[in-house]
């Protein structure tokens, strides 16, 4: 049983860890959903995190108590956890003011995953440098470190990939980019994610990065990407007529 402390070191709510790992118990146990406790606000670790992420300028966010725990014990001092909830806007208005630099670091597992491409998403919004630490097949930090040592943990940091080489990567694995309509799907879907990050001077150099991954023209891509900024222009539009209504 861990205690969750919010920024001021202050007691909010308690999670729980099985130790064993067990079919038909639920791997973590969390406090509700209270006045004190907003989850969605919460980042377990973060009162002993933040000096240390203040420093490096940067965060190491895992999924669970256990990977935050044996993370510290490792010397990563930078690790925090969302806490029993997916990742929130909240949380990273949160980490936005202590750094702008964030390694995602999630389970290998399938939701580990589908958890990893929802971060991307709504980080790639706030503007976030993002690094993506793609672990062996069944390792969580935990268990990578207990197993191998911070030394092998420090070497998949040190190959962490940007979200874009991420995303082409899952879909070659998936298999996903074999055919015409395939890869066209795929571009439109890394077009959107490029799109969204506010910093207009990174799309050309993401957009020269998609070109040489999927090896068509950057002229093809260029073209998708100011269709989609058209689009996203309109959305912007319509928005606010509908908000001055």
């Amino acid at each position: 049983i861990v205690p969750i402390k919010n920024v001021m070191g202050k007691t909010r709510g308690f999670g729980a860890r099985m130790l064993v790992d067990a079919p038909d118990q639920t791997k973590y146990i969390n406090s509700p959903q209270t006045i004190v406790y907003d989850k969605s606000q919460s980042l377990y670790g973060l009162f002993q995190a933040k000096n240390q992420i203040r420093t490096v300028k940067s965060v190491l966010l895992v999924e669970g108590y256990a990977d935050v725990i044996s993370l510290h014990q490792a010397g990563f001092t930078n690790a925090i956890a969302s806490s029993g909830t997916s990742l929130t806007k909240d949380q990273l208005n949160i980490i936005s003011r202590l750094c702008n630099q964030i390694y995602i670091v999630y389970d290998s597992d399938s939701a580990g995953i589908k958890a990893t491409e929802r971060a991307i998403e709504l980080a790639l919004e706030d503007g976030f440098e993002l690094n993506i630490v793609q672990l062996p097949q069944g390792e969580d930090p935990d268990s990578l470190i207990k197993n191998n040592g911070n030394k092998i943990f420090q070497s998949y940091l040190d190959d962490s990939s940007s979200f874009l080489d991420f995303k082409v990567s899952l879909l070659k694995k998936n298999n996903l980019l074999s055919t015409p309509a395939q890869k066209s799907n795929a571009i439109r879907e890394i077009v959107r994610l490029i799109n969204k990050i506010p910093d207009k001077l990174q799309h050309d150099f993401f957009i020269v990065r998609l070109a040489s991954l999927l090896k068509i023209s950057e002229y093809q891509l260029k073209k998708v990407f100011d269709m989609k900024e058209q689009d996203r222009s309109e959305e912007r539009r319509v928005g606010k007529e509908c908000r001055s209504r």
